[in-house]
């Protein structure tokens, strides 16, 4: 309103100059000065509306503008990440064919291994009386065909027998079992001291007969010697603490002391 005011009072300062000009009569009426006035205050109220309007599309230009870069940003993070995971599951895809070759190569090596040691317990002969129950399952377990077993699952139980073999290689053993010496002869009841599994001695309960074991292919061979009847009685005492410790000599072979070289 104060706009229209200023605008009036242009108006009529210019009227009155125009006065003393002999042109007045032309000059236009004060009606449609006033419409002029109109149509100039509605164009600068609409260039106002349009300018408002400029900014507030121009904000929210700059706005979308902004959100734009923001996600700009984050589709170049998670590409960036897509591609460092690719890398990643390039490298792990390496890794895990190098373990894979690794693990092949073990596998084989475990095969190896357990038929060495396979072939190193056969050598061993342990006596039934020597044999505990856990060993017997082990042994039992072995037996069971290659392919019901895993090679490590194998290889464990073989290592358990190894621990066994050498526990009984470490101690000496007195057990009383009935021996059967071949050649015919009929079994006897006897005690027999083993020094680990390497080799045996037995005495007849009456200490009238003993013999010497060693093992072999086959089991324990035994070799009569009622010569060291008495001696080898006297080591079963001295083992089951019946008799205070002391050296006692004893062939390494089954054949008499005196014609031993």
């Amino acid at each position: 309103m104060q706009l229209r005011s200023i605008i009036y009072c242009i108006v009529l300062s210019a009227g009155s100059f125009l006065c003393g000009s002999p042109s007045f009569a032309e000059t236009p009426s004060l009606s449609t000065l006033e419409e002029l006035v109109e149509q100039w205050v509605m164009l600068r109220s609409q260039r106002t509306e349009e300018q408002q309007a400029w900014e507030r599309q121009q904000q929210q230009w700059q706005q979308e503008i902004k959100l734009l870069q923001e996600e700009s940003r984050q589709l170049d993070e998670t590409i960036l990440r897509a591609e460092q995971f690719e890398a990643d599951k390039e490298s792990r895809a390496s890794d895990q064919l190098a373990l894979m070759g690794k693990l092949e190569t073990a596998l084989s090596e475990v095969g190896r291994v357990v038929e060495l040691t396979a072939a190193e317990i056969a050598q061993h002969q342990i006596p039934p009386s020597l044999c505990s129950k856990e060993l017997s399952r082990t042994l039992d377990e072995l037996k069971a065909p290659a392919e019901r077993l895993e090679p490590a699952r194998r290889l464990q139980l073989l290592v358990g027998v190894l621990a066994e073999i050498d526990d009984l290689h470490a101690h000496t053993h007195v057990v009383r079992e009935l021996l059967d010496l071949g050649h015919g002869q009929t079994r006897r009841e006897m005690d027999v001291v083993y020094l680990g599994l390497a080799c045996a001695y037995a005495v007849s309960t009456d200490n009238t007969f003993a013999a010497v074991g060693r093992p072999a292919e086959s089991g324990w061979k035994w070799t009569a010697n009622p010569s060291i009847a008495k001696t080898v009685r006297k080591l079963v005492r001295i083992q089951k603490k019946e008799e205070p410790p002391a050296i006692v000599a004893l062939p390494l072979q089954g054949i008499p002391p005196e014609v031993q070289p």
